[in-house]
């Protein structure tokens, strides 16, 4: 993760307008591309993680997602898979939720392609990025949400789990 790494610039319909540098899009709150993605293990049981004290953003913060950003020219899917073998040494097929715009914050601006894996595999936890983790259950996951002090995007993938929650346990039977 380099300050230079080049990211695609979009508008809020998503649509590519320019590029910038990861730098730049933090510090300017221009709107550029990222993935998230829940995982799930063939019981059914979501994975929930602190992230590492050394990230930059919300260090230490807990999420029931790993994410990444779409470096210039990636299209989501080559990202997501590209996340998921790096942070979690993850090798399975992701599958799509859906899209939303995550804005908090000026400076904090991302389109966001969210997805989930069903996993049958141990992870590989990249530890720079994720200091933690442990499976719990889809139920358990509100009481969680009043335990600890989460990234700010939770509210949202928290609802979007739940929507699509019949969907998901669909896949994994």
């Amino acid at each position: 993760m380099s300050s230079t790494e080049p990211f695609d610039v979009v508008d809020d319909e998503d649509k590519i307008v320019g590029d910038t540098t990861r730098w730049e899009a933090h510090q300017n709150g221009i709107i550029h591309r990222s993935v998230m993605f829940f995982i799930f293990n063939k019981k059914g049981k979501l994975f929930l993680n602190q992230r590492s004290s050394n990230k930059p953003f919300n260090p230490g913060a807990y999420s029931i997602v790993l994410g990444g950003h779409v470096t210039k020219g990636d299209s989501y899917e080559e990202t997501v898979v590209r996340e998921a073998e790096e942070e979690a040494g993850i090798t399975a097929k992701p599958y799509f939720i859906a899209n939303f715009k995550s804005r908090f914050k000026e400076r904090d601006k991302e389109n966001v392609a969210l997805y989930y894996f069903v996993i049958d595999q141990e992870l590989k936890l990249d530890k720079y990025e994720i200091g933690s983790g442990r499976f719990v259950d889809i139920d358990d996951v509100k009481d969680e949400l009043g335990k600890h002090s989460f990234i700010p995007e939770t509210e949202t993938i928290y609802k979007l789990l739940m929507e699509n929650r019949d969907k998901i346990i669909r896949k994994i039977d």
